[in-house]
Order: C-alpha cells, then sequence, then structure tokens
C-alpha cells in the first residue's frame, strides 16, 4: 500500500487501497468533480481504467512478488468495456484472479457503485520477463503523417483544449480535424506512477479522449456519445517521454465508430502501444 500512495497519478485522481490479498485487490474512489469527463458530466472512463489497472497490477505484483532484480513485471494487454454511466456516485474497484500461469497472470476487474451497480469491467494480461529480453518498441512510416501533420484544423479546437485544461495541465490537443486527433501528454507531475513512467492509467485517460475528439471531428453536429469499448497492447515496458496520442475514426455504421489509437514516442518516434476504440452515439 505503501508502495502505491506514490503513484501520482492514483493519488491525483483520489484512489485508495481498501483491500490488499492475493485473491482480491480493491480500490475505493470517492467522488470528485475533478474526475469528470465534462462539467455535470459523468465519472471518465480513463479514470476507470486506472483503477481496474492499478488494483490488477497490485494484485498480480503480489502474485510475483518474489520476481529477481532482473525481472520485470510487464502489462502487455487491457481490454475495457463501459457498460453504465457513474453520476455522482462513489465506485469501488475489485481485481481478481482469472488465471495464473508460470510467467503471466489473467486478471478480471470490475468497477461498481457502492449499492453494487456495474459500472464497467476489464480484462488484463500482465507478464513476467526478463529485462533483457524485453521487446523494444518500433518506428512505423505508416503514422509519419499522422504524427507531425496538420489535420487541417477545427472550429471547436480551442472549446476541447479549455475543456481539457479544467482538469488536467499538461495534455492538448495539438491537431484536430477530418475524423483525426492528436494529444500530446507531457511526463511531468502528477502523470506518473511508483516507477516515475508515465502511469497506464493516465494513458488510457489520453487514449480515450483522443478516440471521442476524433471522432467529433468527424461529425456534422456533435451530440452525445459514450466509449463503449477501449483496448490498447503494451509495447515496452515503461515511458518516460511525452507522448502522442493518435486518435482516427476508421469506419462508421449507424450510431457506433470505430477508432484507431496510436501512443507514440513524441522524441523517439517510437510506438508504445496501439488498440482501438468504439463509440456509441
Amino acid at each position: 500500500m505503501s508502495e502505491y500512495s506514490e503513484n501520482q497519478w492514483g493519488d491525483r485522481i483520489g484512489a485508495k487501497i481498501q483491500d490488499l490479498g492475493t485473491e482480491k485487490v480493491s480500490i475505493y474512489l470517492p467522488y470528485d468533480d475533478k474526475n469528470l469527463n465534462a462539467d455535470a458530466g459523468v465519472v471518465h472512463g480513463g479514470v476507470q481504467a486506472s483503477l481496474m489497472h492499478d488494483a490488477g497490477w497490485q494484485l498480480a505484483n503480489l502474485m510475483t512478488q518474489d520476481l529477481n532484480p532482473d525481472v520485470a513485471l510487464c502489462l502487455l494487454d487491457g481490454q475495457l468495456n463501459y457498460l453504465s454511466a457513474a453520476k455522482e456516485v462513489d465506485l469501488i474497484c475489485e481485481a481478481t484472479l482469472l488465471k495464473q500461469t508460470r510467467q503471466m497472470s489473467f486478471v478480471q476487474a470490475t468497477v461498481k457503485t457502492v449499492t453494487d451497480k456495474l459500472i464497467s469491467q476489464g480484462h488484463w494480461v500482465f507478464a513476467q520477463m526478463p529485462k533483457s529480453v524485453i521487446k523494444q518498441p518500433q518506428k512505423s512510416t505508416l503514422l509519419n503523417s499522422l504524427v507531425s501533420g496538420d489535420y487541417g484544423g477545427h472550429k471547436l479546437l480551442d472549446i476541447f483544449n479549455n475543456n481539457i485544461a479544467k482538469r488536467n495541465q499538461g495534455m492538448f490537443i495539438e491537431s484536430l480535424g477530418d475524423g483525426k486527433c492528436r494529444i500530446r501528454l507531457k511526463n511531468q507531475f502528477p502523470h506518473q506512477d511508483q516507477q516515475q513512467n508515465l502511469a497506464v492509467g493516465v494513458q488510457y485517460y489520453v487514449a480515450d479522449n483522443a478516440a471521442v475528439y476524433a471522432t467529433f471531428s468527424s461529425m456534422e453536429r456533435i451530440g452525445r456519445m459514450a466509449t463503449t469499448d477501449l483496448k490498447l497492447t503494451f509495447c515496452t515496458l515503461g515511458v518516460t517521454e511525452d507522448l502522442l496520442f493518435i486518435g482516427q475514426v476508421v469506419s462508421q455504421a449507424g450510431q457506433a465508430y470505430q477508432c484507431s489509437v496510436h501512443l507514440v514516442g513524441a522524441e523517439s518516434g517510437l510506438i508504445s502501444a496501439f488498440g482501438s476504440a468504439t463509440l456509441w452515439t
């Protein structure tokens, strides 16, 4: 528990570990306006993702606490489903172990209200990997134009950035338009975890934003919208530089929009994670 108290992002959202055991880890999140997606809105999907990842990581870490210093616990994959809106409620996240193999932890996590209403759920895969063989991320020439290009501008860019700035300093939309969005996340307080890397929770937070704003920029009229699914696969152990989050609408079917999301090092140009998001309008 003392180690989690050094997690800047967990402290920023107000998360508190309630139960820490090998069968279950639970984290409590009291209601706070700063965790909403907009004024008078609901608890941001990225905040819920933070709870689920952090509870899952704590559980996997307990199962592998005898790792030698040359081995690291890595997040390979996390997939989330958002089932209900969380409006003006305290939340409790519980992580349970689905299966533990010699090198991998398969974890399920849920976020519920204190009255037991299910809000979101996620599945996480953690792996023990020797630090000497951890796969290094790769550059992708396919993303060159998206990493540095201008997306044409959008009339609501300043309004969107003002909404982001109300809740989080150090993240802002660099370019927006035509179904594409690029957000920069600075590697600074309070975005880091207890290992001084960019916290996974804040990465999900910004990835969700990138998909949402990309979708907004593709619509003639902006209306209500909710993320139903968000998935990221991670390519590196930890991120110690600013990140660019590139969301792009790749298909639309009725009220459903599907977006790709790429996380790219702002200085290195290396892909640190990639995934997808589904949004319902």
